[in-house]
């Protein structure tokens, strides 16, 4: 078995890749994927890997650079994402040969190893025995709200849905949200108007939040008949964000109202305690962390700090 870059692939090889996304549950479309991925300066850092056999591509596992901040500053870590084995090839530590070799060449360059997966995979317990180590996992809340009430003064705040064209306004937001914030931020610049470029984001499942026609803030969130799902709430000041989640009720009103992967619930813990929402403190949901050195428990308890830390910024978008 050979571990190979993107570079090295021959052209059927790069179609295989197609099918090892359909196989996970994706369209098969990742070549076209990482070719607008890296003609873009934002993301020139993702560095994708292939296990492949007897002329068969049988795994891949992607890694991006990021920033991760903390009182000591800004470090960059290594951000693991898009781990595929093809499901005939299970059992045979592809997996592990893969991120074997994204540390082996990361090495030197990073601070630590960050991914997320989830509780439920049998992924996770290969993790740990390679050293990872859960670090987060995002809470979540439900409430049933009720019908909306009869109209009275207007509301101070109202919604819009976004336009592709606010992908720097969108930014921008979430730039003055994290000052002082600690966590996997910034983002990339860029990343709105990537991910619109992609489609692997909607710009109308963005609403923007706004104060007599002055932008305060944002949120993701899929409404139906139903339901309305809101992943990512992001308000430039502090002291807006009660008024934000009773602009977001009035919006979701007679519907069941969803909120996690957002710090959004723990910068409001008591305000969503108080509004009667049920809650779970995590979810199947999980950010796993591996040190340089994976038997140094210090090197876990400041991480596991950090994502401790009252300040935190933790988003659905920041997923990678």
């Amino acid at each position: 078995m050979r571990i190979v870059a993107w570079d090295e692939l021959a052209a059927r090889g790069r179609v295989e890749v197609g099918l090892l996304d359909w196989s996970d549950g994706d369209p098969p479309t990742w070549a076209e994927r990482l070719a607008a991925l890296r003609s873009d300066l934002r993301y020139r850092t993702y560095r994708p890997l292939f296990a492949v056999d007897r002329g068969r591509v049988v795994g891949r596992v992607g890694a991006l650079d990021l920033k991760f901040r903390s009182d000591d500053g800004d470090a960059t870590v290594l951000g693991i994402c898009d781990v595929v084995t093809a499901p005939t090839e299970l059992g045979r530590g592809i997996a592990h040969r893969l991120l074997d070799e994204v540390h082996r060449r990361n090495h030197p360059r990073v601070r630590g190893y960050f991914l997320w997966t989830r509780r439920s995979w049998g992924a996770h317990r290969l993790y740990e025995r390679m050293g990872y180590r859960d670090v987060y996992s995002p809470e979540v809340l439900v409430r049933r709200l009720p019908a909306r009430r009869a109209p009275g003064r207007p509301a101070p705040l109202r919604l819009r849905a976004a336009r592709r064209a606010d992908h720097a306004l969108l930014e921008q937001l979430l730039a003055r949200s994290t000052l002082g914030r600690v966590g996997i931020l910034p983002r990339p610049a860029g990343s709105f108007e990537t991910r619109f470029r992609l489609g692997s984001r909607r710009p109308h499942d963005y609403q923007i939040l706004e104060r007599r026609g002055k932008p305060i803030g944002y949120l993701w969130a899929r409404r139906d008949e139903r339901q309305v799902m809101c992943e990512e709430i992001v308000v430039a000041e502090r002291s807006d964000q009660p008024r934000c989640l009773e602009e977001l009720e009035r919006w979701a009103a007679g519907r069941l109202l969803a909120v996690g992967t957002t710090s959004f619930v723990r910068d409001q813990a008591d305000r969503f305690r108080a509004r009667g929402y049920l809650r779970l403190p995590g979810s199947h949901r999980v950010l796993m962390f591996r040190g340089l050195r994976p038997d140094d428990p210090g090197e876990l308890r400041r991480v596991r700090r950090i994502f401790r830390d009252p300040r935190l910024s933790a988003h659905e978008g920041d997923r990678f």
